[in-house]
């Protein structure tokens, strides 16, 4: 979803992504919605020296209104080459490569189709970064914090409201994935894994979880490698749970 937004120079480039789905089916589940998502995303090393252009992005997040023609997206998202217009720690004392940033990102004709960036969190590579993504009262909330490494306790938090932005307060699709922007050799450079750890998705309700939750499994599309372990549903029976999520490049 960030590609709605990207300089006109970074969508005439090429668009390579792996991504893992969780949709909830409106009629499979009676309506239900996911409501809350949480993961820790390891900083990874710094893309290849012979990478002179991007951007990057590594991301989970919930797609609220799957009615919708246009989907929106509330996002934390770890980044580079594209930065936040502002930092929660200016001038860390680590080289400024990555950068946790919060979407927000509009349906189609919502929020005068404006996204709401946070300021980003500058974090080191081995950093672990825990996220939260809830709907409650109507308000999606993000919030995100620096929980081992050198930019701990750098954090941030964003707050919209969802009948601005969408056009319902439902989330029914829950996405993973790498979004890699530009010339194919760029892309081709991908080298290194990023681990999601600790990925917990909770529904309104526990109708349709245990066997849609259930039923996933590791899998390639030809741009990368999602490979999930460590699969538990909890007594609740409204949220999943994945020790590991990691994205491998192809």
């Amino acid at each position: 979803m960030l590609t709605a937004l990207l300089p006109a120079l970074a969508l005439a480039r090429l668009a390579s992504a792996i991504a893992w789905e969780v949709i909830l089916d409106p009629i499979a589940s009676s309506g239900n919605t996911w409501t809350s998502l949480q993961f820790t995303i390891t900083i990874p090393p710094a893309p290849p020296a012979s990478v002179a252009s991007g951007p990057w992005f590594f991301w989970a997040g919930l797609q609220p209104g799957l009615d919708c023609g246009a989907l929106g997206v509330v996002q934390p998202v770890l980044q580079w080459s594209e930065y936040s217009t502002c930092a929660v720690n200016d001038a860390p004392a680590f080289p400024e490569v990555w950068q946790l940033v919060q979407w927000s990102v509009p349906s189609v004709n919502h929020n005068a189709n404006q996204s709401s960036v946070s300021c980003g969190i500058w974090a080191a590579p081995g950093d672990e970064v825990q996220n939260n993504v809830t709907l409650s009262g109507g308000q999606w909330t993000q919030s995100s914090r620096v929980v081992q490494g050198l930019a701990r306790g750098a954090a941030a938090s964003q707050t919209v409201r969802a009948s601005d932005f969408f056009c319902g307060e439902t989330a029914n699709f829950f996405l993973l994935e790498s979004e890699l922007y530009g010339p194919s050799a760029s892309i081709a450079a991908w080298d290194f894994p990023v681990q999601f750890t600790n990925v917990s998705l909770t529904a309104a309700t526990p109708t349709g979880v245990s066997a849609l939750c259930g039923a996933q499994r590791s899998f390639s599309d030809g741009n990368g490698n999602a490979t999930l372990a460590g699969y538990t549903l909890g007594g609740d029976g409204r949220t999943c749970s994945w020790a590991r999520v990691t994205l491998v490049p192809p």
